[in-house]
């Protein structure tokens, strides 16, 4: 198996502003890139670390290792970007959590609005995140985040501790 070459950007080489339209465009080591995205290599352990920024090809330009270094303007960018392909509702209740067949229906209250997630193995697909709250993912892949779950109120932690 052949190695990867990992291309790390220098921070201060990287320059990230949005066009008219909004799309995200990087000047990047003396290159300038019209559309640019961002990946989380590891979205769920280290969500502002080592972000892949590929062209519109979806060719791979380079690694960011930390955003925090990043200039101001440039890391703010790079944060929004993010935020707006990584979308995570944040749980601000749990007002019910049922099993029927084996499957967990949990209907919520988010700062994005009620959904309700159908979760089958409740220990495969309900995870601590590194700042010590809890990621769920439902079948369908929809993820939703409880930043604290000791900020829950009392029947959100009753109807939580069913399925875990």
């Amino acid at each position: 198996m052949e190695g990867y070459d990992v291309n790390f950007l220098t921070p201060e080489k990287v320059i990230f502003k949005r066009s008219l339209g909004g799309v995200l465009t990087a000047d990047i080591e003396g290159k300038s890139y019209k559309e640019v995205t961002l990946y989380r290599t590891f979205p769920h352990t280290m969500p502002y670390e080592y972000i892949s920024v590929r062209d519109h090809e979806s060719n791979e330009i380079g690694v960011i290792r930390e955003v925090e270094k990043l200039e101001n303007l440039v890391k703010d960018e790079a944060i929004r970007e993010l935020h707006l392909r990584y979308l995570i509702p944040v749980v601000k209740e749990i007002k019910s959590a049922k099993e029927e067949q084996e499957m967990w229906t949990v209907k919520i209250e988010t700062d994005r609005g009620e959904m309700t997630l159908v979760i089958q193995y409740p220990h495969d697909h309900i995870k601590p995140t590194r700042k010590g709250g809890l990621l769920l993912t439902d079948m369908e892949g929809r993820r939703c985040e409880i930043r604290e779950v000791d900020r829950l109120d009392k029947k959100s932690v009753r109807e939580l501790s069913k399925m875990i």
